[in-house]
């Protein structure tokens, strides 16, 4: 699809937190106005998305929370709604024509079109919690492998070890989980070592023991 598409980067950092890193967000508190309405008379001088959360987090009842979610979702700007690289988007303000053959021609044609009214560079700078500025991606993945990677493969084996015994995870569980994370380790975390390891623990043999 050639037509850009609008981003949502607090979607995406809540969906980083839960699905990668396994944080539990909880959802806005009903009467925090949207994002555009907290911004006031100022979202329309907001050039990015960044900008307006930049503007969303002055309001004190927005801060605490967005400070927390907002570094997230940035670095995923370059990337439109459907996951295509967009590092350039137009201007503020600027329309998009949907194809049409008569202006057109085809769609390399098209593509010209886009290419010519995409002139503004997409912001993808943010500090993380807790951590250092990075820009787009490339940063955001080479920092959570290097800082995150205990809390990521830690995610992963939790889903594993749900999914193989078909229960939620309790609280006595924590010392087979603590066991495994520590075998995996040695591994770098390779996701067969992590089957492996759930296959051969104590959780799962109990479990198909009972189904015997």
């Amino acid at each position: 699809m050639l037509i850009a598409l609008e981003r949502h980067p607090i979607y995406r950092a809540v969906w980083l937190r839960e699905a990668i890193l396994g944080d539990e967000v909880k959802p806005p508190p009903a009467e925090i106005p949207a994002l555009t309405d907290s911004a006031g008379e100022s979202a329309e001088k907001a050039l990015s998305i960044k900008d307006l959360l930049a503007k969303h987090r002055n309001v004190a009842s927005c801060a605490d929370c967005h400070v927390r979610l907002d570094p997230w979702g940035i670095p995923f700007e370059r990337y439109n709604s459907i996951g295509q690289f967009q590092p350039m988007v137009p201007k503020d303000g600027v329309r998009i024509s949907g194809f049409n053959k008569d202006a057109h021609k085809n769609l390399a044609g098209y593509q010209e079109y886009l290419t010519s009214i995409n002139t503004v560079e997409v912001e993808a700078e943010a500090r993380v919690p807790h951590g250092p500025e990075v820009t787009g991606m490339e940063d955001l993945k080479e920092f959570l492998i290097d800082k995150r990677m205990g809390d990521v493969a830690d995610n992963v084996l939790r889903r594993l070890l749900t999914y193989g015994i078909g229960r939620e995870l309790s609280f006595r569980d924590r010392f087979e989980i603590e066991k495994i994370l520590k075998k995996s380790e040695k591994d770098q975390y390779l996701l067969k070592s992590m089957i492996i390891e759930v296959c051969q623990s104590t959780i799962f043999k109990n479990i198909q023991s009972k189904q015997k």
